[in-house]
């Protein structure tokens, strides 16, 4: 995108244009939800990811990157081509993660597409009982 703005001088009445070029992204997505669960005995992260609706694609989920407390970095690899959230829709996805050794501590997570779209990291404290 490229707005261009036009000036003329007020003593002098000369123009002058200004170029300024803006990379818009094509897809965004946003996580809006993490949760703990715990199902069948195993511990699981609960995301909640949003396509926004001004995206022009629809996104397919890759990998979920977690940060813990000492910037440990974890990654799940999502199966490939089996996830995909569209335009303005919302998806679910679980994460295998034991969060009861993080209790009342904060981590990070953030999820990444095939397309090479992130989501901004969201940060959510793990909950004491």
């Amino acid at each position: 995108l490229t707005l261009t703005v036009y000036a003329v001088a007020n003593e002098t009445g000369e123009e002058y244009a200004f170029n300024f070029t803006f990379t818009l992204p094509a897809a965004e997505f946003k996580i809006t939800n993490v949760t703990c669960i715990e199902i069948n005995g195993i511990k699981y992260l609960n995301i909640t990811v949003e396509n926004m609706n001004y995206s022009v694609w629809n996104l397919t989920l890759a990998k979920i990157i977690i940060v813990l407390p000492n910037q440990t970095k974890l990654e799940q690899i999502l199966p490939a081509n089996q996830i995909t959230v569209n335009i303005g829709n919302t998806t679910t996805i679980l994460c295998a993660f034991n969060w009861s050794e993080y209790k009342g501590q904060t981590i990070t997570v953030t999820v990444v597409s095939d397309e090479g779209i992130e989501t901004p990291p969201y940060e959510y404290s793990i909950p004491t009982p």
